[in-house]
C-alpha cells in the first residue's frame, strides 16, 4: 500500500508544466490579416467558421495552456458571435431606452420619478385620465 501512495505521488510530481512564458503578442502569430478578415465577414461567413478559420491560423494556439485557449476563444466569441436577446418591454426598460436615447427629450426624468409621478396619480387599469406632458408620450 506504502509503495502505491509512493508511486502516485512521483507521478504526481512528474506532471509536465506547461505555461505560456515562451508566447509572445505579436502579429506574425496570426498568418491571417485583418483585411482578410474582414473579407471574409464581408462573404458571409458565419461566426463559427470565422472563430474556426482565426484559431487554425494562430501559430500559438496548440501551444498554450487550457485556461488560455479557453480565454482566448471567449474573446473571439464575444467580438465575432453576435446575439440578440428579445425581452417583453417594461415600464423600466422603455424608460431607460428612451432615456438612453436622448435625455433632453425626457426632460431628464428618470424611471423611479417617473414611477413615482404614476403612482401618486393613483392611475389604474381602464381608467379614463387626461395627461398633458412634455415628454413626448414617455408618461402615457
Amino acid at each position: 500500500m506504502d509503495q502505491d501512495h509512493h508511486a502516485l505521488e512521483i507521478e504526481q510530481d512528474m506532471e509536465i508544466v506547461v505555461d505560456n512564458r515562451e508566447i509572445h503578442d505579436q502579429s506574425e502569430n496570426q498568418k491571417l490579416s485583418y483585411e482578410e478578415i474582414e473579407f471574409q465577414k464581408s462573404k458571409g461567413v458565419t461566426g463559427t467558421e470565422l472563430i474556426n478559420t482565426i484559431v487554425s491560423n494562430s501559430s500559438t494556439f496548440g501551444k498554450r495552456t487550457l485556461f488560455s485557449q479557453e480565454k482566448y476563444l471567449k474573446k473571439l466569441k464575444k467580438k465575432h458571435l453576435h446575439y440578440v436577446e428579445l425581452r417583453y418591454p417594461s415600464l423600466h426598460h422603455i424608460c431607460d431606452y428612451a432615456y438612453e436615447l436622448q435625455e433632453s427629450r425626457m426632460i431628464n426624468l428618470r424611471f423611479d420619478a417617473l414611477a413615482y409621478i404614476l403612482n401618486s396619480s393613483n392611475i389604474t387599469a381602464s381608467s379614463r385620465t387626461l395627461i398633458v406632458e412634455n415628454t413626448k408620450g414617455i408618461v402615457t
